[in-house]
């Protein structure tokens, strides 16, 4: 399914800005068109939906570097949860 749209409508009343956060899409669609507005029936389970999309995605996403990652160690020898308790020896 493809779609088209300007970026800014400057319809703030019915239109919402595309961004690059997720972004929830309602769809229904029809094989045929109808010939007049009194010929317009109600789509089947088949051909409406919805589905959270990213309508903006970056095509060359950046990948971390080393000095980005942090790395966080425990060792924990004794640990109560939920009262459980695992003992490490």
């Amino acid at each position: 399914m493809k779609f088209s749209r300007s970026y800014l409508t400057c319809d703030h009343r019915f239109d919402r800005e595309i961004t690059k956060d997720t972004t929830k899409i309602i769809y229904a669609f029809s094989y045929s068109d109808p010939q007049s507005v009194n010929q317009i029936e109600k789509h089947s389970i088949h051909s409406r939906g919805s589905k959270s999309i990213l309508l903006l995605s970056d095509s060359n996403p950046i990948e971390p570097q080393e000095m980005d990652l942090k790395t966080l160690i425990v060792n924990v020898k004794n640990v109560s949860y939920l009262n459980i308790t695992v003992i490490l020896l």
